[in-house]
Protein backbone atom coordinates (compact mmCIF):
# COMPACT_ATOMS: atom_id res chain seq x y z
CA UNK A 1 0.00 0.00 0.00
CA UNK A 2 1.43 3.15 -0.75
CA UNK A 3 1.77 6.06 0.99
CA UNK A 4 -0.31 9.01 0.65
CA UNK A 5 2.02 12.60 -0.85
CA UNK A 6 1.12 15.52 -2.93
CA UNK A 7 2.79 16.08 -6.37
CA UNK A 8 3.34 19.10 -8.61
CA UNK A 9 0.21 19.36 -10.51
CA UNK A 10 0.09 18.54 -14.42
CA UNK A 11 1.62 21.83 -15.84
CA UNK A 12 4.68 20.67 -13.42
CA UNK A 13 4.49 23.89 -11.39
CA UNK A 14 4.01 24.34 -8.03
CA UNK A 15 1.79 27.53 -8.03
CA UNK A 16 -2.00 25.77 -7.55
CA UNK A 17 -3.45 23.54 -5.42
CA UNK A 18 -3.64 19.91 -7.18
CA UNK A 19 -6.73 17.54 -6.95
CA UNK A 20 -4.61 14.82 -6.89
CA UNK A 21 -3.75 15.36 -3.16
CA UNK A 22 -3.99 12.44 -0.84
CA UNK A 23 -3.31 10.20 -3.36
CA UNK A 24 -0.58 7.42 -3.82
CA UNK A 25 2.71 8.48 -5.05
CA UNK A 26 6.24 7.00 -4.95
CA UNK A 27 7.58 9.86 -4.32
CA UNK A 28 7.00 13.78 -5.26
CA UNK A 29 6.76 17.68 -3.40
CA UNK A 30 3.89 17.94 -1.71
CA UNK A 31 1.53 21.04 -2.33
CA UNK A 32 -0.75 22.86 0.46
CA UNK A 33 -3.76 24.06 0.01
CA UNK A 34 -2.33 27.46 -1.11
CA UNK A 35 -0.03 25.96 -3.61
CA UNK A 36 3.02 26.39 -2.41
CA UNK A 37 5.66 23.69 -2.09
CA UNK A 38 5.57 22.14 1.71
CA UNK A 39 9.19 20.27 3.02
CA UNK A 40 7.81 17.66 5.53
CA UNK A 41 10.05 14.19 6.80
CA UNK A 42 7.67 12.03 4.29
CA UNK A 43 7.99 14.33 1.25
CA UNK A 44 9.38 11.39 -0.45
CA UNK A 45 6.91 9.22 0.32
CA UNK A 46 9.42 6.59 2.48
CA UNK A 47 7.42 3.45 2.22
CA UNK A 48 8.35 2.73 6.02
CA UNK A 49 7.78 6.03 7.56
CA UNK A 50 4.43 5.20 8.56
CA UNK A 51 4.41 1.87 11.19
CA UNK A 52 1.11 0.45 9.82
CA UNK A 53 0.10 -0.46 6.33
CA UNK A 54 -3.51 1.11 7.38
CA UNK A 55 -1.38 4.66 7.85
CA UNK A 56 -1.16 6.82 5.65
CA UNK A 57 1.45 10.41 5.34
CA UNK A 58 0.21 13.26 5.79
CA UNK A 59 2.28 16.85 5.15
CA UNK A 60 3.03 16.88 8.72
CA UNK A 61 4.25 13.75 9.01
CA UNK A 62 1.58 12.19 11.14
CA UNK A 63 -0.02 8.61 10.31
CA UNK A 64 -3.83 8.74 10.57
CA UNK A 65 -5.72 5.46 9.86
CA UNK A 66 -6.83 5.13 6.06
CA UNK A 67 -10.86 5.27 4.90
CA UNK A 68 -12.07 1.93 5.31
CA UNK A 69 -9.73 0.78 8.13
CA UNK A 70 -9.20 0.59 11.90
CA UNK A 71 -5.99 0.09 14.14
CA UNK A 72 -7.31 -1.59 16.88
CA UNK A 73 -5.05 -3.04 19.44
CA UNK A 74 -6.02 -7.22 19.57
CA UNK A 75 -4.01 -9.00 22.47
CA UNK A 76 -1.54 -6.46 23.31
CA UNK A 77 -0.55 -5.77 19.37
CA UNK A 78 -2.40 -3.03 17.43
CA UNK A 79 -3.69 -4.77 14.07
CA UNK A 80 -5.13 -3.60 10.85
CA UNK A 81 -8.44 -4.33 10.42
CA UNK A 82 -11.13 -2.80 7.27
CA UNK A 83 -14.55 -2.24 7.53
CA UNK A 84 -17.24 -4.88 9.16
CA UNK A 85 -14.41 -6.86 10.40
CA UNK A 86 -15.43 -8.58 13.61
CA UNK A 87 -13.32 -9.39 16.57
CA UNK A 88 -14.50 -13.22 16.21
CA UNK A 89 -16.87 -15.15 14.10
CA UNK A 90 -20.02 -14.72 15.76
CA UNK A 91 -18.85 -12.18 17.67
CA UNK A 92 -20.67 -8.53 18.45
CA UNK A 93 -17.82 -6.00 17.94
CA UNK A 94 -16.19 -4.75 14.68
CA UNK A 95 -14.41 -2.28 12.97
CA UNK A 96 -16.03 1.08 11.73
CA UNK A 97 -13.98 3.66 10.40
CA UNK A 98 -16.52 6.47 10.42
CA UNK A 99 -17.43 6.14 14.10
CA UNK A 100 -14.35 5.05 15.55
CA UNK A 101 -10.72 4.55 14.10
CA UNK A 102 -9.29 2.98 17.28
CA UNK A 103 -11.64 1.38 19.12
CA UNK A 104 -14.09 -1.18 17.99
CA UNK A 105 -17.89 -0.55 17.37
CA UNK A 106 -20.41 -2.65 18.93
CA UNK A 107 -23.62 -4.46 17.10
CA UNK A 108 -26.47 -2.93 18.27
CA UNK A 109 -28.90 -4.59 20.82
CA UNK A 110 -30.32 -7.94 20.48
CA UNK A 111 -28.09 -8.61 17.11
CA UNK A 112 -27.61 -12.37 16.62
CA UNK A 113 -24.52 -13.70 17.63
CA UNK A 114 -22.75 -17.05 19.78
CA UNK A 115 -21.82 -16.74 22.91
CA UNK A 116 -19.35 -19.95 22.20
CA UNK A 117 -21.52 -21.67 24.70
CA UNK A 118 -23.14 -24.70 23.90
CA UNK A 119 -25.72 -24.77 26.70
CA UNK A 120 -27.30 -21.73 26.02
CA UNK A 121 -29.61 -20.72 23.14
CA UNK A 122 -30.89 -17.49 21.47
CA UNK A 123 -28.03 -16.08 21.88
CA UNK A 124 -27.96 -11.95 21.65
CA UNK A 125 -25.59 -9.52 21.65
CA UNK A 126 -25.86 -6.61 25.07
CA UNK A 127 -25.27 -3.78 22.79
CA UNK A 128 -21.96 -3.06 24.15
CA UNK A 129 -19.86 -5.95 22.89
CA UNK A 130 -21.16 -8.67 24.98
CA UNK A 131 -22.63 -11.46 23.85
CA UNK A 132 -25.20 -13.67 26.00
CA UNK A 133 -27.69 -16.65 25.58
CA UNK A 134 -30.53 -18.23 27.38
CA UNK A 135 -29.26 -21.34 29.39
CA UNK A 136 -30.35 -24.20 29.02
CA UNK A 137 -32.24 -25.79 31.86
CA UNK A 138 -30.90 -29.52 33.24
CA UNK A 139 -32.53 -29.44 36.26
CA UNK A 140 -32.72 -33.01 37.62
CA UNK A 141 -36.07 -32.77 39.68
CA UNK A 142 -37.59 -31.10 35.85
CA UNK A 143 -35.97 -33.76 33.91
CA UNK A 144 -37.42 -36.99 36.15
CA UNK A 145 -40.83 -35.39 36.10
CA UNK A 146 -41.32 -35.79 32.65
CA UNK A 147 -43.20 -37.98 31.80
CA UNK A 148 -42.95 -39.70 34.92
CA UNK A 149 -42.92 -42.61 36.24
CA UNK A 150 -41.43 -43.27 32.91
CA UNK A 151 -38.89 -39.99 32.67
CA UNK A 152 -35.38 -40.09 32.09
CA UNK A 153 -32.50 -39.72 34.75
CA UNK A 154 -34.35 -41.86 37.43
CA UNK A 155 -30.95 -43.58 38.73
CA UNK A 156 -29.14 -40.19 38.82
CA UNK A 157 -28.29 -37.71 41.65
CA UNK A 158 -26.56 -34.99 40.11
CA UNK A 159 -26.45 -34.07 35.69
CA UNK A 160 -24.57 -31.14 33.68
CA UNK A 161 -25.25 -29.93 30.16
CA UNK A 162 -23.66 -31.46 27.53
CA UNK A 163 -25.16 -28.44 25.01
CA UNK A 164 -27.69 -28.40 22.54
CA UNK A 165 -30.48 -29.22 25.27
CA UNK A 166 -28.96 -32.84 26.21
CA UNK A 167 -27.97 -33.81 29.56
CA UNK A 168 -25.40 -36.31 31.20
CA UNK A 169 -25.54 -37.77 34.79
CA UNK A 170 -22.85 -36.94 37.26
CA UNK A 171 -23.40 -38.86 39.80
CA UNK A 172 -25.65 -42.02 40.27
CA UNK A 173 -27.77 -43.80 42.99
CA UNK A 174 -26.50 -47.45 43.89
CA UNK A 175 -28.16 -50.66 42.62
CA UNK A 176 -30.00 -50.74 46.21
CA UNK A 177 -32.19 -47.87 44.72
CA UNK A 178 -35.69 -48.36 44.29
CA UNK A 179 -36.04 -46.20 41.00
CA UNK A 180 -39.67 -47.13 39.97
CA UNK A 181 -42.73 -48.14 42.36
CA UNK A 182 -45.44 -50.60 41.70
CA UNK A 183 -47.47 -49.06 39.07
CA UNK A 184 -50.27 -51.91 39.61
CA UNK A 185 -50.85 -55.17 42.00
CA UNK A 186 -48.84 -57.32 38.85
CA UNK A 187 -45.79 -54.96 38.64
CA UNK A 188 -42.81 -55.24 40.53
CA UNK A 189 -40.28 -53.03 42.25
CA UNK A 190 -37.77 -51.75 39.93
CA UNK A 191 -33.99 -50.79 41.32
CA UNK A 192 -31.33 -49.14 39.70
CA UNK A 193 -28.47 -51.10 38.45
CA UNK A 194 -25.59 -48.79 39.88
CA UNK A 195 -24.00 -48.04 36.33
CA UNK A 196 -26.78 -46.09 34.32
CA UNK A 197 -28.70 -43.01 35.06
CA UNK A 198 -32.09 -44.69 33.52
CA UNK A 199 -34.64 -46.63 35.33
CA UNK A 200 -34.64 -49.89 33.45
CA UNK A 201 -38.69 -51.15 32.82
CA UNK A 202 -39.08 -54.63 34.94
CA UNK A 203 -41.18 -57.78 33.93
CA UNK A 204 -45.03 -56.72 34.57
Amino acid sequence: MGHYCETDNDLGTATAYDDRYGTPCDLGTYIDYEGASVSSECTTCESDHCEYTCQFCQIDGSCPVSEGNCLIEIDGDPTCLEDEDMDREGGCRYCWHDYAHYIWSNFTLNTECDDLDACTYNDVCDGHGGCAGTPYTCNLEERQMENYPFGTFLCATEIYCLGDNTCNASALHDSSHICRDYQDWCDVLEYCDGSSAECETGTL
